[in-house]
Order: structure tokens, then C-alpha cells, then sequence
């Protein structure tokens, strides 16, 4: 499904960005403010979620401000 590719596909930017697959894991489960609370896992429900996360993705990769 939609959601299930987004969900891959933003589980290898958080591993890219933050190092490890744990750390990826936790990124992708916990509540981020930046989501309004909601998991990047949550907000993989929509398009709009999904690209929210993927700016705070390429802030932490690459070291801007958020």
C-alpha cells in the first residue's frame, strides 16, 4: 500500500540521518512536536505528514536549524 511505502521510505531517511537502526526505530515511534505529538509513524498517514517529516529528516541530516 501508499502508506506502507512511505512508512519504508522514511524508516531509510531516519536510519540515513540519525546513524543507526535504533535510533531510526525510536525516531519513527516517538511523539514529535514538530507533528503536532503525533509519530513520524502517525503522521506517514498522510502526504502532508509525510513530508513534514522528511524536512525534520533533512534538518538532522544536514545539520539546519528546524
Amino acid at each position: 500500500s501508499e502508506r506502507t511505502e512511505r512508512v519504508a521510505r522514511l524508516f531509510v531517511h531516519a536510519r540515513r540521518a540519525l546513524g543507526t537502526e535504533a535510533e531510526a526505530r525510536e525516531f519513527m515511534t516517538a511523539p514529535h512536536p514538530m507533528l503536532d505529538g503525533r509519530s513520524p509513524l502517525d503522521a506517514a498517514r498522510t502526504d502532508l505528514g509525510t513530508r513534514r517529516t522528511e524536512r525534520i529528516l533533512n534538518a538532522l541530516e544536514y545539520g539546519l536549524a528546524l
